[in-house]
């Protein structure tokens, strides 16, 4: 395994709170008198405490939210001056395991990760148009996804080795890690003590002194044990995505909606092993990448079946002579162009990158685009394709809309 490990004994975590849309917390500055407790002993109900240059929440201060805080509010505190939108934190001192390759696969895109990330070929021209295009964050979902399922896996797996609770290990959320261009950026994943400053699970799980550290140890486990016990029939029978059988526990409930077995599977491995293609060159012996190849066929059907599009003549495979036919694509169905045909949709697997001038996607995407050169090639993934069919079709229609003439006056 090409894996780098650290072990940190005393390192701070930051738990983020960006606000209910992400945005951070709007505060205005506001001064009054507050209102005093009438139980408390030291106080009496006529006594005043001038609250000075107070930032509070920008919503409180409309209405009669401001009179449940301030009473005899002024408007016109001594510093008017603006506050930016702020997040809120709460730091705390534990143990913490780090993981990182010593290399990623140029084919993957298992280090798009993070907040500043791009759609490859979205370029806006209106703000209009903006409002419907896919941000980076959205199209590269089914990679977070794969990592925090990754990162749940080894919680799971190390917890068991330790005869531990659950809750005694957490996963921070995984970034990118490095300098960037030129140098690539790397995928980090970080598992932390839940215990105030640390219990040594982490640190032990990462001990390098012994034979084999035993973080590795379980990551070999996941990649032999739980990928054959998943893939059975029965398992998949009953388990769509996830289930309390294997990545869901009543801990992690607020990424239920994110967690995927096979995702988690294929991320550890492309996490370890750089010079796998996760299915890119049409091997998908692998037990948890078996079945991706009917996923896609069922996925690009069911977009079809939900837009009006025809599932016989909307449907294509690649002619590559070395993909063998697991490549394909489908016609969006689109309102907006008067033959009623959108543009070509390659179904992807989550993990595949697209963007690349060379590569299966690229010799694909250059295929269909020789048989309508006038419309744009379009690339999404299963993830975003069966997870939220709606939403990805705003932003493929938004994506493969063509671009209309200004008239000039």
């Amino acid at each position: 395994m090409e894996l780098k490990l650290l072990t940190n004994p005393g390192c701070t975590v930051y738990r983020l709170n960006r606000g209910a849309q992400g945005e951070g917390f709007q505060l205005t500055w506001r001064e009054g008198v507050t209102h005093v407790n009438s139980r408390s002993p030291r106080l009496r109900a006529t006594d005043k405490l001038p609250l000075k240059g107070q930032a509070i929440a920008r919503e409180l201060c409309s209405g009669n939210g401001i009179s449940r805080i301030l009473t005899e509010p002024r408007d016109d505190p001594a510093d008017p001056a603006t506050i930016d939108p702020v997040f809120l934190v709460a730091p705390r001192v534990t143990d913490g395991l780090y993981l990182l390759p010593k290399a990623v696969n140029p084919q993957l895109a298992i280090s798009e990760l993070g907040a500043n990330l791009s759609v490859p070929g979205v370029q806006p021209e209106s703000s209009r148009q903006k409002n419907n295009m896919p941000e980076g964050r959205n199209y590269w979902q089914g990679v977070r996804a794969a990592a925090i399922s990754a990162a749940e896996l080894l919680i799971a797996c190390a917890t068991r080795a330790l005869d531990v609770d659950h809750r005694s290990l957490e996963a921070v959320e995984p970034r990118p890690f490095g300098r960037g261009d030129p140098d690539p950026l790397l995928p980090l994943i970080q598992i932390v003590d839940a215990h105030v400053n640390g219990a040594g699970f982490s640190t032990w799980l990462g001990e390098e002194r012994q034979a084999v550290p035993p973080i590795l140890a379980r990551i070999e486990e996941c990649l032999r044990e739980e990928a054959e016990e998943w893939s059975r029939e029965d398992h998949q029978h009953d388990c769509q995505d996830s289930c309390y059988r294997c990545l869901k526990t009543y801990e992690n409930q607020y990424f239920h909606g994110l967690l995927d077995w096979r995702l988690a599977l294929t991320y550890l491995r492309a996490f370890v092993q750089p010079d796998w293609m996760c299915g890119l060159d049409g091997d998908f012996s692998w037990a948890p990448l078996g079945d991706w190849p009917k996923q896609a066929e069922r996925a690009a059907r069911l977009t079809l079946q939900l837009w009006g599009g025809d599932d016989t003549t909307d449907l294509i495979r690649s002619q590559q002579e070395a993909s063998d036919s697991w490549l394909l694509a489908f016609r969006l169905p689109m309102r907006e162009v008067v033959s009623g045909r959108g543009p070509w949709v390659i179904v992807r697997h989550p993990l595949w990158r697209w963007g690349l001038d060379k590569g299966p996607l690229a010799a694909f995407a250059a295929e269909l685009g020789e048989e309508n050169p006038d419309q744009a090639v379009l690339c999404w993934d299963t993830f975003n394709l069966t997870r939220r069919p709606g939403r990805s079709r705003q932003w493929m229609t938004a994506q493969g809309a063509r671009r209309r003439k200004r008239r000039r006056r």
